[in-house]
């Protein structure tokens, strides 16, 4: 219960001093989102993960959420490398959207070595934003694959979306 008390950048900090110890000197580290919903407020702290995106439903526009202050806020687990991890709290509406994804998806390229990109990503989303969330998600995959044309993927793709209901 000590981690609903903490800010999230300084849960963040314990995680990522967590898994620096635990793997030792492995030469890796994770990127990832850490959110804590309360009431109409969404808070986060991006750890070097694609900038979430909010979605307003009423406007129908979609813009990214920043990491905070420099946009820069490091990664988890590497030893000796500076991190800032901050907070960000973003007022979420009745009907608004939060989009958490993996680099898979904007990083989807066809045969022509084009990629799926966060602009085809971003209207897709939009064109597809009335459906129900199993629909958007289905809808939204289905036209990454077929923007790569059969082209072996090498990421995987990951979407979650968080509507305020």
């Amino acid at each position: 219960h000590l981690g609903k008390k903490l800010s999230l950048d300084a849960v963040m900090d314990i995680i990522n001093n967590e898994v620096i110890t635990q793997k030792g000197n492995i030469e890796n580290y994770l990127t990832g989102i850490l959110a804590r919903v309360k009431n109409n407020e969404i808070e986060f702290v991006n750890a070097g993960h694609p900038n979430a995106l909010y979605f307003d439903a009423k406007e129908k526009t979609l813009t990214a959420i920043p990491r905070g202050d420099d946009d820069e806020c490091g990664v988890i687990g590497i030893s000796e490398f500076p991190v800032n991890f901050q907070t960000v709290k973003y007022k979420i509406n009745k009907g608004d959207s939060i989009i958490l994804y993996t680099d898979g998806i904007i990083e989807t390229m066809n045969r022509n070595r084009e990629e799926f990109g966060l602009e085809r990503f971003k209207k897709t989303f939009i064109k597809n934003a009335d459906l129900n969330i199993k629909e958007q998600l289905d809808n939204i995959v289905d036209d990454a694959r077929t923007f790569a044309n059969r082209a072996k993927s090498t990421d995987d793709i990951t979407l979650l979306i968080l509507r305020k209901k």
